[in-house]
This record gives structure tokens, sequence and C-alpha cells, in this order.
């Protein structure tokens, strides 16, 4: 499986998403956050809703599979 990845607006919303999860990394150029295994993209996908929700990220959005 392909790991998640999610592109965020900031270094701030990186390493909180990145907080969120046991094994995530951080990545530039662009920036996002890696999320390992696939099998967890509901829970990353509950984790930005609430994030934004909170106004704990500015954004972040998770991309498509390469």
């Amino acid at each position: 499986m392909e790991p998640i990845s999610v592109r965020v607006a900031s270094r701030a919303d990186a390493e909180w998403l990145w907080s969120r999860f046991v094994g995530a990394r951080i990545e530039e150029s662009p920036l996002r956050v890696v999320v390992e295994p696939a099998s967890q993209l509901e829970r990353v996908l509950e984790t930005i809703d609430r994030g934004l929700r909170q106004r704990t990220l500015s954004d972040a959005w998770v991309e498509p599979a390469q």
C-alpha cells in the first residue's frame, strides 16, 4: 500500500499533524506529512477535519497516490 501524503500550508501545520501519528515524517519541497500505512486514511481524514474545525490547521489536504 502507498503511504498517505498530506500537503500542508505551513511548518506549524506539518508539526501539528506529524505529532498525531506514530511513524509519520515531515518532508520538504513540497511541504507535507507522510503517514504509513495507508490503512490509516480514515483516521488521517478525521484528524485533518478536526484540525480545520478547531482552527489548529490553516490548510491541509490529502494528495492523490502517485
